[in-house]
């Protein structure tokens, strides 16, 4: 399936991906299953034992998901099932973490730590975005 359907169609990287979750993940837990007879809580069961025993992120989880819900989409298209087991599945709520912008004591103390250093030139590159002001705005003495 990765190489017929989704090599020719994605970035390298992203074959890989699937590559490495077929191979690492939905092959060891599903692969003696036939296609036909795969069902949605087997899938579901799947899911849970990733993130209960082997300990993957939600996120992680997602990723499997999406590889196994496009190889079966894909068997759907062909004509191999008639629909998708892995529609009906619940995934786990993935969080996003809070990020905290940085102080103006915090970002004056990195001045201070980089003031003198090679990385005192390009210091203001790696604060800007993180504080969504400009470069005017970043370096000493400019604002």
């Amino acid at each position: 399936w990765v190489d017929t359907y989704v090599v020719p169609n994605v970035k390298p990287y992203t074959a890989d991906s699937y590559r490495s979750i077929c191979e690492n993940h939905v092959k060891p837990a599903l692969g003696r299953v036939r296609l036909e007879q795969l069902t949605t809580p087997q899938i579901q069961q799947f899911y849970n034992k990733l993130q209960r025993e082997k300990g993957l992120s939600a996120k992680t989880i997602k990723n499997v998901h999406g590889a196994l819900h496009k190889a079966l989409n894909q068997a759907v298209k062909i004509g191999s099932i008639r629909h998708n087991p892995a529609d009906a599945c619940d995934l786990p709520k993935v969080y996003q973490k809070e990020i905290a912008p940085l102080e103006q004591e915090e970002i004056s103390g990195s001045w201070r730590r980089f003031k003198g250093t090679p990385m005192n030139c390009c210091s203001w590159s790696l604060c800007s975005p993180v504080c969504g002001r400009g470069r005017s705005w970043a370096l000493p003495g400019t604002a």
